[in-house]
């Protein structure tokens, strides 16, 4: 793995994140990877373009900064 590979403490994250989608209604995700040491979440996502036109990742992204974390998306 290139986390692994370029030796960079991770985990697989233990926590739940609630963001609201563009109607206001509430959701929760489990991000896939959380780098303590820089206080990033990663988002792993496919790039086919229907997942992207269908996807809540803009909300989820904003839930998860507005909580204080950086955020990345990893396609």
């Amino acid at each position: 793995m290139f986390l692994e590979a370029a030796k960079v403490c991770h985990g697989i994250a233990e926590f739940s994140v609630t963001y609201k989608d563009g109607k206001q209604d509430s959701h929760t995700t489990t991000p896939d990877f959380y780098l303590p040491r820089h206080n990033l979440i990663i988002e792993v996502k496919s790039s086919r373009k229907d997942f992207l036109m269908n996807s809540n990742i803009k909300y989820i992204e904003a839930g998860i900064r507005k909580i204080g974390f950086k955020f990345y998306l990893w396609m």
